[in-house]
């Protein structure tokens, strides 16, 4: 699991306030920090793959936090926000394009938000009509129910989009979603749904294209960061102290967290 440093305020302040997440968790706690050396001190070294109130890291991959917001809020954006920040600014694509997000979860309820403030024409893809409601307050223009027909015909109905975000850690579920593009579409999968399947003769009549990309480094973290706070991007969390870990964690294996569970230190 991976593990990602923000600092609030200054990284030339002798203490400060610090927020280390792994992956979906976080955890909050002072720390010392020496602005001439590479490495954040600390009196104990935490174990990489479990959640701990002490670890040493790399300055170098700190991320400076507004002291004005809540901190275990913003703590996902080092993971599932930068992740669709940085991937759908990195694809190029001007104000108006038909971009179509799969799945309303931790990536996509995000992915919504950002594509709706970069000037996209939102389409949001699930399934169920109850999720209607929630995909438009997000900031979806157009809601497609896949549970109603193909999503890919679907979509074509509506001019096909320019590009599809897939977050949906399924095989079953991606494969589709490529006949939903349109000329020159591309399908930017940021899930991890093993071997696919793609009809290559449709990619070369249209030139479509398949990309993932590796989420970001520290100062796309801080761009993440700023730009979330600028255009008022809500997170969705649920917070659980340290004594409350193993809850957290059966919770998430449930998929019933809406949308990161975080684990704060009280």
């Amino acid at each position: 699991m991976a593990v990602t440093t923000a600092l609030a305020g200054s990284a030339r302040r002798a203490i400060t306030k610090c927020v280390i997440t792994n992956w979906s968790m976080v955890s909050t706690r002072e720390v010392v920090v020496c602005s001439f050396f590479p490495l954040l001190f600390q009196v104990h070294k935490a174990n990489p793959i479990i959640d701990a109130e002490y670890c040493l890291l790399r300055a170098e991959a700190g991320v400076r936090v507004p002291a004005d917001v809540d901190a275990a809020v913003y703590a996902p954006i080092l993971c599932a926000g930068v992740t669709v920040f940085n991937s759908m600014r990195n694809m190029k694509l001007g104000p108006g394009s038909t971009v179509a997000i799969q799945g309303l979860g931790g990536l996509g309820h995000l992915a919504i938000q950002y594509a709706n403030k970069f000037g996209y024409r939102v389409v949001a893809l699930s399934r169920g009509s109850d999720k209607e409601k929630f995909a438009k307050e997000l900031g979806a223009h157009i809601y497609i129910d896949g549970g109603k027909g193909d999503i890919g015909e679907q979509l074509q109905a509506i001019g096909g989009a320019d590009m599809i975000v897939s977050t949906a850690p399924s095989r079953s579920a991606v494969e589709p979603l490529l006949k939903g593009l349109g000329m020159l579409g591309k399908l930017l999968v940021l899930s991890i749904p093993g071997d696919i399947t793609v009809n290559t003769g449709l990619m070369l009549r249209r030139g479509l294209t398949v990309q993932c990309w590796p989420s970001g480094h520290a100062t796309d973290s801080e761009d993440a960061i700023e730009f979330t706070k600028l255009e008022n991007i809500n997170c969705m969390v649920e917070k659980f102290p340290l004594a409350k870990v193993q809850e957290a964690y059966d919770a998430m294996v449930k998929g019933t967290v809406r949308f990161r569970a975080v684990i704060t230190m009280e």
